[in-house]
């Protein structure tokens, strides 16, 4: 018994001695991890300054509470709808950013202002379209009806960011390589 032990332990010995050890390479991912600290830091402000709003926009999906309570005094500029707001800038773009990163990694390598100039590009996209929208209103004067409109609008894509911030948690931290294939399965998910 004692020998079969010893030839066991010899055997993985030198299978372990003749291992050849390769570098992984890590990518620095630290302002991304700032940025979804902030978002996580953004979104514990609204859930301790705004309790039961954060409450009701939590069931967002599930019911028609929020929209028919806080839909009917709108307030697109709210402080608890900015900060969603600002959540949802800072994780569509990034989200971007990685499906760049994983089709075409040489425009991160050339670029190292992309991240800058999607969520600059996004965020001027957002608000010229809710501008065009509101003078819009204006001209027509159905003020009441588009404020509305873009309150909802406003609050399905706020929680839409919320799911995005949590597919951002999980695709920073996973290899390149791998998260093509998560990026295509969930396409085939939600196809």
């Amino acid at each position: 018994m004692v020998k079969i032990g010893n030839i066991i332990l010899m055997y993985l010995y030198l299978k372990i001695a003749l291992l050849e050890y390769t570098e992984r390479i890590l990518e620095s991912n630290d302002w991304a991890t700032f940025l979804l600290v902030g978002c996580f830091l953004l979104l514990s402000a609204s859930k301790y300054f705004f309790p039961q709003r954060f409450e009701e926009f939590i069931q967002l999906p599930l019911s028609d509470r929020y929209l028919s309570l806080r839909g009917k005094d709108d307030a697109v500029s709210h402080p608890f709808n900015v900060m969603l707001f600002v959540i949802q800038l800072v994780c569509v773009s990034i989200f971007i950013f990685l499906l760049i990163e994983s089709f075409n990694p040489t425009v991160v390598e050339r670029n190292q202002w992309l991240f800058v100039q999607i969520l600059t590009g996004y965020s001027v996209f957002v608000l010229v379209k809710f501008l065009v929208e509101k003078i819009i209103a204006a001209i027509l004067s159905i003020d009441a009806i588009i404020d509305h409109y873009l309150y909802h609008k406003l609050s399905h894509r706020n929680f839409l960011a919320l799911l995005i911030f949590l597919g951002n948690l999980f695709f920073i931290y996973i290899d390149r390589r791998t998260r093509i294939s998560y990026f295509f399965l969930a396409s085939q998910f939600y196809s």
